[in-house]
């Protein structure tokens, strides 16, 4: 395809070094502009949720404001992945990393866990899930480990979140899961790629795996729709994607494929058409190296944020245009969530805490997320640094 380039021995050397865990601080230059001061008040009040990691390898689920003060704190059993919070309630949802064998339900204001649920017998997480607009289900995609086939799981939490519907996903490894606007349709992203708990996160299948992206009746699972890429993109996980009010879909994926290609790793979706990859620099696909780590539209719908931790870069596209807008050099950032229409919040491994600004094309550093022993009365000898993990939510 036209998206395919070779790549020079020269390209080969300088783009495909490992990503490193709690590498040094960013190296992206920062911007000379500043929040007005409506735009610091708002700020101000947002409350950020994400999983973290220590300098000693443990997990916690952290609550910090903008600043980076950590409000409040909770240790996890495992690496966590995507924390979301309930929308009236008072509730943090923490994934477990795949293949993941918790959900932790958390006290977005204290920290305190209120309940831990598991996946059903034969089955793990995904790291992804949503709540119902109506708050009442909790939504998580999972893996049947035998057949390998993915399965969407609904959980009521009028009945203590019992398992009350469980469909096919139509897809191996599905991950992120979002909703349309009508609440009823729920939009998987199928990555294609087959594992088994027995072989860690060892990838099975990488010569026949198919990722899709399907829609689906929340209420009935009915599949209402399945898109594939090209068969010669066959390799081309769809990871993570996120959804705005004309219910555009955009797609942020992971190439499995050999080192030396070169791919798209960004496209869009809208019900009864093709996916559609998107065209960027053949440079800016080089430096992302073949890894999208997360992706959010703003509020307005019309711009999307996806990073790339192993390529130390965050992109900014505009999707009513369908093209590449900004490109900026940010250290293992991969966290990302709108901050209105104004830009984004990123986190990155380094425990940076940046905004970026669509007005003014810039990024800025906020805080950095280096010690947590800024909560009242903490031990004197937990570790002193901590790196923000993949995902970020945000609310007030």
């Amino acid at each position: 395809m036209a998206f395919v380039w070779v790549l020079t021995a020269e390209m080969e050397t300088n783009l495909f070094s490992r990503r490193e865990f709690l590498k040094g601080i960013a190296y992206s230059a920062l911007a000379p502009y500043s929040l007005s001061a409506a735009m610091k008040e708002e700020v101000n009040k947002l409350q950020l949720y994400s999983a973290a990691t220590d300098f000693n390898g443990d997990h916690w689920l952290v609550i910090s404001n903008i600043k980076g003060e950590k409000l409040n704190k909770l240790r996890l059993p495992s690496r966590a992945h995507q924390v979301f919070k309930h929308s009236s309630l008072e509730m943090l949802c923490v994934v477990a990393r795949r293949p993941g064998k918790y959900i932790s339900l958390v006290h977005s204001k204290t920290g305190t866990l209120i309940k831990t649920l598991f996946p059903s017998a034969g089955y793990h997480f995904y790291g992804h899930g949503l709540f119902s607009n109506d708050g009442r289900y909790l939504v998580t995609s999972e893996n049947h480990i035998e057949s390998a086939e993915g399965r969407i799981a609904v959980r009521d939490r009028l009945s203590g979140f019992e398992i009350v519907n469980q469909f096919p996903s139509h897809g191996i490894g599905p991950h992120e899961i979002k909703l349309t606007t009508d609440g009823q349709t729920l939009v998987v992203a199928n990555g294609g790629i087959k594992t088994h708990p027995g072989n860690g996160r060892a990838k099975l299948n990488l010569s026949t795996m198919r990722p899709s992206l399907v829609y689906l009746n929340l209420s009935t699972g009915k599949l209402l729709e399945k898109k594939r890429l090209p068969t010669s993109l066959h390799q081309l996980s769809i990871r993570h994607i996120d959804i705005n009010h004309l219910d555009q879909v955009v797609i942020a994926m992971q190439y499995q494929g050999d080192r030396t290609d070169q791919v798209p790793l960004m496209a869009v979706h809208s019900r009864g058409e093709d996916i559609r990859l998107l065209n960027a620099p053949v440079n800016t696909y080089l430096a992302m190296k073949h890894y999208c780590g997360s992706v959010c539209f703003d509020a307005s719908g019309k711009f999307a944020a996806a990073t790339s931790p192993k390529g130390d870069r965050l992109t900014i596209w505009d999707i009513s245009k369908e093209q590449l807008i900004d490109e900026v050099r940010c250290r293992d950032a991969c966290g990302v969530a709108a901050l209105d229409n104004q830009g984004f919040v990123v986190t990155s491994g380094t425990g940076k805490l940046y905004h970026y600004s669509i007005k003014h094309k810039a990024v800025q550093t906020l805080a950095s997320f280096v010690s947590l022993n800024q909560v009242i009365n903490e031990p004197p000898n937990l570790p002193e640094r901590m790196a923000w993990d993949n995902h970020l939510s945000i609310s007030t």
